[in-house]
């Protein structure tokens, strides 16, 4: 259709009928509805149309939508994928019954009209307008209606428009009356002769300079002819508000009315000035849209006059836009690009449309050869680092095939080049953003803490001319021990405010058990760029740390494209400086609350070391002798809940305080220590369970198991656990480890003050070894203890002479007082060991392993002691000790308090039997029972006469503070009772009872020394024996009288020896004096074999 067409076939009519074109038609399809009457439908879209067109193809006519729409089986090179073709596209809305050309319709003159209208290109359809000449804002006066005096370089496209305007006659009625659109004096209306008038014309699209919120300014210009004012408008291109990245034109606020400029300035009809300015009382007209159609030019071209002049409109000669590409076409040829149109009128009603979907080509052969790059900022190992992460994208030529959009990148990087936990340790430590802070369907800015950013982005790309740059935030965790997502946010250098331009991206993260970190954006939007950086900043919170060696790493990057090719590449990096290994120098400290001896008090244990050493891997520290832990104020948690991190409080032990990072500002991490059911062949087991909080990054808990074991020979605690590498994949480079044994009453201090220290071995992760030593321990007031053990022995079973008696030892030291450590345990005369039964002897490396034969066991041992409720029980061995005649005696502990106690056995100068432990270990015992077995093949054996008076067990005792106590025990074996008087009258008169419930075999009276019995028949006269409860037989000598019995034998013998049967000494001279003390021996054996021998002493009366 011709603009030159007139309203109602008369030229001057239609000259002046060119008012109604005004304003509002909108590049990217906007322009300004004009009223709609109340009875009218609502001004909605009906009809979207979108194609790619070459410059030799005709305009964009919204009068042509149906055929535009049907033209489908377009040329591949109009449909080339990243090609710069021509954009066609337009809108219509539809009619109402009223708007007939040249029909009188009872019309209002006020209605709806479109106020703001936002047109979404095709996904990967964007512009470069800043390689283009733009046109100032002067040159396109905006704010006026004069003609626009932008240079012909600027120019970017035309525009179509179908209209409709609502005028009237005045002066008279029908075809013939003139129009009226202005002037003095004001019009009148006539209902009756208002028309609604088609017109169609064209205009031009111009490049115009923007602002920083803007990534292009386009202004809109339909040309006046036949005396109307220019239509001005602009249209913004802003990236779409729903955060997709594809590109919105957007116009706002559209105007309603166009003014008629006149033919010149006494033009009484004329409402604009010369200047662009409108006049007093300017009349303004309404419009009202059917279509608007434009074309957007992708590239200069050959466009000519000649060409391309349709609807009246004049296009310049060649070269146009500089000489550079405008717009380019997506790189997605797998589904069909649509554009999409949404409007809202003055009276808020919304509408929106969809194009036709446009299916590209030609994928397959557009270049796509990305790089990847990074580049720490320290060049020395195991350091906190600054890192750059640069992808590029190498650009094709103007009129060359575009480089192909890239779509994803999944990057990994260099192998110990990893995240720190070092990062949380400054002053606002690490928060993350939630999803709904950082808003990605939207290009409002984000409301992250500004704690979560952990780096800067900078994006530069053909859009704008200034580069897009922004910051890299941690995202919060999707579930406790997930890692974060990255959320990347970049605009426009220079823009703000909540309709900047911004692009936001979310990346996943994912490290695999080595700790290689791979990041991947995935469906990344179709915007076009050279080069992407993002730059982690260094010092002591850097989030990044160097690779441990100076060897090369290596990083790779696999890139997919829109258009559907991989590109997989990889980049190196490599440290230079400080590249001599650290040598590995853990150290130890152990610290109680207080030092006083045997006290319950809160222990730290500290292991530490230093940065840049190997890792910490394999620690078992060993505790100074006698420091021990109560088992009965805790309980055990079950492995199950220990795994879980789930142990009850009642099971917890103590607490962990731990350092993790690289560099001076490692983060503290912290947790608990619970005791364990133990393993087979540990006395307890452990758990470290620290919560790994990188901030406000949860990573879940580091269960960490260890042993507790009990040496067997010195009862001395020691700690076995290997601490971890890594969790989640990131490494945890452990500096130290700080273990407060502070549950109450559970630690207790040695009650030895002689120097002392813990002591620990330590892997490296590379397995290097050290074994570094605490600090010294020294523990005060150890002599000041108590110390006063109970002690009791028997002897029982096999008692007669000769027998194998059972030996039963008891020792109870006291609550309070200082452990033992040394016992010496004298035997009472007459007890000695049986060879015959010494010849199952445990050699000693047997005993100490645990492998003594059954044989060599010769008796129980049962202990207690205060830190634990459990009964300690175990075997008396006899052991083979080399260099030692008699075997020793071995207290063999099973069980879970396994212990080997190895005592020496000597004879002393009074053939008596000694056992000596001499080290016994710091330990809170409560009760000792040690038995050892009688009977036929018991050790120990009665000598013919064991029973003495004189005889006792003798025991001392040492503590550990060197205080010592003793205590002897009489011998409680059977022994004869006598009851004896010597007089100067009667002479010698002993009485012999056998023990309760025995019967004497034998008894046997003999004189002292010097004494004679006489002999002859006379002596039985004067020498007499008795027997009473029971029969016997008696016999003299000159030195003694013998009894002896018969059957069942006498329960008592009494001897009787008058003065006359007995002669003195020569030393007493013949005379027995008053007061002298007489001492004779007595030897007695009963029935059972029980040997009695005694000397009696007797003072004459």
């Amino acid at each position: 259709m011709s603009c030159t067409r007139p309203v109602h076939g008369r030229s001057g009519r239609s000259r002046r009928a060119r008012f109604a074109l005004l304003a509002l038609i909108a590049s990217a399809g906007a322009i300004a509805p004009s009223a709609a009457q109340a009875a009218d439908p609502p001004v909605t879209i009906k009809t979207v149309f979108a194609s790619p067109v070459t410059p030799e193809e005709p305009s964009c006519n919204p009068n042509n939508a149906a055929a535009i729409l049907a033209n489908t089986a377009l040329a591949p090179e109009t449909t080339q994928a990243g090609a710069s073709n021509d954009l066609c596209f337009g809108f219509t809305l539809p009619p109402g019954d009223a708007f007939n050309n040249d029909t009188p319709d009872a019309v209002s003159l006020t209605g709806d009209d479109m106020k703001t209208l936002a047109v979404t290109m095709p996904a990967g359809m964007a512009g470069s307008p800043d390689d283009i000449p733009k046109c100032s804002a002067a040159q396109f006066g905006a704010g006026n209606y004069a003609d626009a005096t932008c240079p012909d370089s600027s120019m970017v496209g035309t525009i179509y428009a179908s209209l409709k305007a609502r005028v009237s006659y005045v002066g008279g009625s029908g075809t013939n009356s003139n129009v009226n659109l202005g002037g003095t004096p004001a019009p009148t209306w006539d209902v009756d002769n208002e028309r609604w008038n088609g017109l169609e014309d064209g205009g031009y699209l111009y490049n115009l300079e923007h602002g920083p919120n803007e990534l292009a300014l386009m202004g809109a210009v339909i040309q006046p002819v036949s005396g109307l004012a220019p239509a001005k408008f602009t249209i913004a291109l802003r990236l779409a508000s729903d955060g997709s990245g594809r590109v919105e034109t957007v116009v706002d606020n559209a105007p309603k009315t166009a003014y008629y400029r006149g033919e010149g300035t006494d033009d009484p009809l004329g409402s604009v000035n010369d200047d662009g300015t409108l006049k007093a009382g300017a009349v303004a007209s309404q419009l009202y849209v059917q279509g608007i159609g434009i074309r957007v030019w992708g590239s200069p071209g050959d466009r000519t006059i000649s060409q391309h002049t349709k609807g009246g409109v004049d296009y310049p000669e060649a070269p146009l836009m500089g000489g550079k590409d405008f717009i380019q076409w997506g790189t997605d040829c797998s589904t069909g690009a649509k554009a999409s149109v949404s409007m809202t009128t003055y009276a808020g009603v919304k509408s929106s449309g969809e194009s036709n979907a446009i299916t590209l080509n030609g994928c397959g052969s557009l270049p796509f050869t990305p790089t990847v790059s990074f580049a720490p900022t320290a060049t020395s190992p195991s350091t906190p680092t600054g890192l750059d992460v640069s992808v590029a994208l190498g650009q094709s030529a103007a009129g060359q095939p575009r480089t192909a959009l890239l779509r994803d990148a999944s990057v990994t990087m260099p192998a110990g080049l990893e995240i720190g936990a070092q990062v949380a340790s400054g002053p606002t430590g690490l928060p993350l953003c939630s999803a709904a802070a950082f808003n990605k369907n939207s290009v409002a800015d984000n409301s992250c803490p500004t704690g979560s950013k952990v780096g800067e982005v900078t994006i530069i790309s053909p859009l704008v001319a200034a580069p897009f740059k922004g910051a890299v935030y941690l995202g919060e965790q999707s579930a406790v021990g997930e890692l974060p997502p990255l959320y990347l946010q970049a605009a426009p250098e220079g823009s703000s405010g909540a309709d900047a331009p911004r692009i936001k991206l979310v990346g996943s993260v994912k490290v695999d058990e080595n700790g290689r970190m791979t990041t991947t954006f995935a469906d990344a939007p179709q915007l076009r760029f050279s080069s992407l950086k993002l730059s982690f900043p260094g010092g002591d919170h850097a989030l990044f740390i160097t690779p441990r060696t100076c060897d090369q790493a290596t990083g790779s990057a696999t890139f997919k494209s829109w258009a559907g090719g991989t590109a997989n590449v990889d980049a190196s990096i490599k440290m230079a400086t400080e590249c001599d290994p650290v040598a590995f120098s853990p150290a130890i400290s152990m610290v109680p609350a207080s030092n006083a001896a045997g006290a319950k008090t809160p222990q730290t244990i500290t292991i530490a070391r230093g940065d840049r050493q190997p890792w910490l891997k394999d620690v078992k520290v060993t505790l100074p002798p006698g420091f021990l832990s109560d088992l009965t104020v805790v309980t055990e948690c079950s492995k199950p809940d220990a795994a879980a991190a789930s142990c009850p409080e009642s099971s917890r032990i103590g607490t962990v305080e731990s350092e993790a990072g690289v560099g001076p500002k490692p983060l503290s991490l912290s947790g608990s220590m619970y005791l364990v059911d133990r393993d087979e062949g540990s006395v307890a087991g452990a758990v470290i369970v620290v919560r790994a909080k990188i901030g406000e990054l949860d990573l879940g808990n580091v269960v960490v198991p260890g042993k507790i074991d009990l040496s067997p020979t010195d009862a001395v605690l020691s700690l076995s656990t290997s601490a971890p590498l890594r969790f989640k994949g990131l490494a945890l480079n452990l500096r130290s480890i700080v273990v407060k044994m502070d549950r109450d009453n559970f630690p207790l201090n040695p009650t030895s003050c002689g120097p002392l220290t813990a002591s620990a071995t330590i892997t490296g992760d590379g397995g290097q070894t050290a074994s570094p030593v605490s600090n010294p321990l020294t523990y005060a007031n150890c002599d000041k203890l108590p110390f006063q053990p109970a002690f009791s022995a028997k002897l029982s079973g096999e008692t007669k002479p000769l027998g194998h008696p059972t030996v039963e030892v008891t020792m109870v030291p006291r609550a309070g007082d200082s452990n033992l450590k040394s016992a010496k345990v004298v035997l009472p005369a007459g007890v000695s060991t049986d060879p015959g039964n010494l010849k199952n002897l445990c050699p000693q490396t047997d005993f100490y392993a645990g492998t003594c034969s059954e044989a060599s066991r010769s008796g129980t041992v049962n202990a207690s002691v205060a830190i634990t409720n459990e009964a300690i029980t175990g075997g008396v061995y006899l052991v083979k000790i080399p260099g030692v005649q008699l075997p020793g005696l071995g207290m063999a502990f099973s069980g879970r308090y396994t212990q080997r106690l190895l005592s020496t056995v000597k004879i002393d100068k009074d053939f008596r039997l000694i056992a000596e432990f001499a080290s016994i270990p710091d330990l809170p015992l409560r009760r000792l029972e040690m038995k050892i077995t009688g009977g036929a093949k018991g050790p120990i054996q009665l000598s013919p006469d064991a029973c003495t008076a004189d005889s006792a067990w003798e025991a001392s005792f040492g503590a550990q503070g060197g205080q010592t106590s003793k205590v002897n025990i009489a011998v409680p074996c059977p022994i004869t009772k006598t009851t004896q008087t010597w007089s100067r009258k009667s002479g010698l008169k002993l009485t012999l009872a056998a023990p309760t419930g025995q019967k004497f075999k034998t008894a046997k009276l003999t004189l002292p020394s010097g004494f004679k019995l006489k002999s002859g028949k006379s002596r039985s006269k004067y020498a007499k024996v008795k027997f009473t409860g029971g029969k016997g037989k008696s016999k003299l000598t000159s030195t003694s009288l013998s009894a002896t019995a018969k059957g069942a034998g006498p329960t008592k013998v009494t001897y009787t020896i008058s003065t006359k049967g007995y002669t003195l000494p020569k030393s007493y001279k013949g005379k027995l004096k008053k007061g002298k003390k007489i001492k004779f021996k007595i030897r007695t054996v009963t029935q059972t074999g029980t040997v009695s021998s005694k000397t009696l002493t007797v003072k004459v009366k």
